[in-house]
């Protein structure tokens, strides 16, 4: 059974922005100061997609982030008047471990830290396996594609959420990262 690479990536997508609580930041530089000298950004790039649901996802992504930039004094205009691009990516660790929650004692069935399920009593560690989701976003500068700010939200998966709550996730991730970054200087 062969599996497109775009649904493959569609549920990831969909998967990486479920049930945002716990959401690591990760910062990889500061803001770069010639930000708050710039008005106007574009989107580094559209998707190549058939697929409605990719471009929804896409769609939600690029709207919470618009509405972001939007509130820090950012307009969004065409790439050619641009002074900055902004651009996100999706990826996903293959696994991490995650030691289990157990003090020695016997409860039933008892949750670790990833939320598989075990029986029993142990005083030695449990290990599960889980997908980590990451969401990296990154502004360029449009003249000389240089970096100017770029920061990842990392996420465990969540299979078993539906896509009812997608834009509530996407917002939320969006908002987090955007916590720490400032808004442009008045003009």
């Amino acid at each position: 059974m062969v599996v497109s690479v775009q649904k493959v990536w569609l549920c990831f997508c969909l998967l990486v922005l479920t049930a945002c609580s716990g959401i690591k930041i990760l910062e990889a530089d500061k803001p770069s100061s010639s930000l708050a000298q710039m008005n106007y950004y574009a989107w580094a790039a559209e998707p190549v997609t058939s697929d409605s649901l990719m471009a929804r996802f896409d769609q939600l992504v690029k709207r919470a982030v618009d509405a972001e930039l939007s509130a820090r004094g950012y307009q969004r205009v065409e790439a050619d008047k641009a002074e900055f691009l902004v651009d996100y990516r999706f990826s996903e660790i293959e696994t991490q471990t995650a030691t289990a929650t157990m003090d020695g004692s016997y409860d039933g069935w008892t949750r670790d830290q990833a939320g598989s399920r075990f029986v029993g009593w142990s005083n030695d560690p449990g290990m599960s396996e889980y997908p980590m989701g990451v969401l990296n976003l990154a502004f360029l500068s449009a003249d000389k594609k240089q970096g100017l700010w770029e920061i990842y939200a990392g996420k465990m998966l969540d299979e078993k959420r539906d896509v009812a709550n997608m834009q509530a996730n996407v917002d939320r991730v969006v908002k987090k990262l955007f916590t720490n970054f400032k808004p442009r200087a008045a003009d």
